[in-house]
């Protein structure tokens, strides 16, 4: 009897293009032969590389720009969850997914890092399979690092796994307490179960920092989206406070209530038995990043807006 598929997760440190192409077209090429749905993620440089190494096979795979993809990490979640946990088969869904770390702040690459242990809890009720490829001669020692950390297999033999669980990984990340919002932050406080003051507050930090149209509109729906949970779980009362930083509009919505369980709430996509979770999942996909920060003496929701370049 053929054992049941289950959900992988590797990383594929590589040197040169060759190492590289040794370590992805095996993937490819196996998971073709199987019937399995192959997508491949990665810049235009590495795709040029790929499709000339596989040849006629090259119109079975599907190639995506890791810019169209890897442009927020609970954004890219949702959008590889769609497309592993709802294939149809046969077979399953194959995704070589290479994401961009140039330019990221210390702040960004931790939050991707993260994104990268939680993979191993979207998925793993998947049948999908991931390779993670990490340029060794561009990345810093510390993403790779991370990335024997939270890849439960390492396509490299000097490179050997030492697999951190999601939920240490997790709380590692959120080790250190975020700095409190600066003086000259607008603020508002709110409850008795009213949030129009919340929205327009929201509406307005918005348009203060030069934020229209759709992404004003996803922000307003986030910020409600927590101070909902706030009136729900939060014991019905909290402070919302809004600034900008360069590039970024940054909004706290803070109660002090009970605390919460913050293990990968909001990054799970919701399903219909379970009550808490789906609104942080939407402010997630609404937001570029949120950060969490919760104890005894109540729960910080940081919300994370990029602003456009001028």
């Amino acid at each position: 009897m053929t054992p049941p598929m289950t959900f992988r997760h590797q990383a594929l440190p590589y040197g040169s293009n060759a190492e590289l192409a040794a370590g992805v077209l095996p993937f490819v090429t196996d998971g073709l032969t199987a019937g399995d749905a192959v997508i491949v993620v990665t810049t235009p440089a590495n795709a040029a590389l790929l499709r000339d190494a596989l040849g006629e096979l090259r119109d079975e795979v599907d190639f995506v720009d890791s810019q169209d993809v890897y442009d927020a990490p609970a954004r890219t979640l949702a959008t590889f969850y769609e497309r592993v946990a709802d294939h149809p088969g046969p077979g399953r869904a194959r995704v070589v997914g290479e994401p961009l770390w140039a330019g990221l702040t210390p702040f960004e690459t931790l939050e991707w890092t993260r994104y990268e242990s939680l993979v191993n809890v979207v998925f793993a009720a998947t049948t999908g399979w991931l390779l993670c490829p990490h340029d060794t001669r561009e990345l810093p020692a510390s993403v790779l690092q991370a990335a024997a950390r939270t890849h439960p297999e390492v396509l490299a033999a000097d490179r050997p796994a030492d697999y951190v669980e999601p939920r240490d990984f997790y709380a590692e990340c959120n080790g250190t307490a975020l700095p409190p919002a600066p003086s000259h932050a607008d603020q508002l406080r709110f409850g008795g179960g009213e949030l129009r003051s919340t929205r327009r507050f929201a509406r307005w930090a918005a348009e203060r920092a030069g934020v229209r149209g759709e992404q004003a509109a996803g922000f307003v729906i986030a910020v409600n989206e927590v101070a909902t949970n706030v009136l729900q779980y939060g014991g019905g009362h909290g402070s919302i406070a809004a600034w900008t930083e360069p590039g970024r509009l940054l909004c706290d919505v803070i109660d002090s209530g009970p605390g919460v369980d913050d293990h990968f709430l909001g990054h799970v996509p919701p399903v219909p038995d379970r009550d808490r979770g789906a609104g942080l999942w939407v402010a997630r996909q609404l937001c570029d990043l949120i950060e969490i920060r919760s104890g005894r003496d109540g729960t910080l929701v940081r919300l994370h807006l990029r602003l456009a370049r001028v």
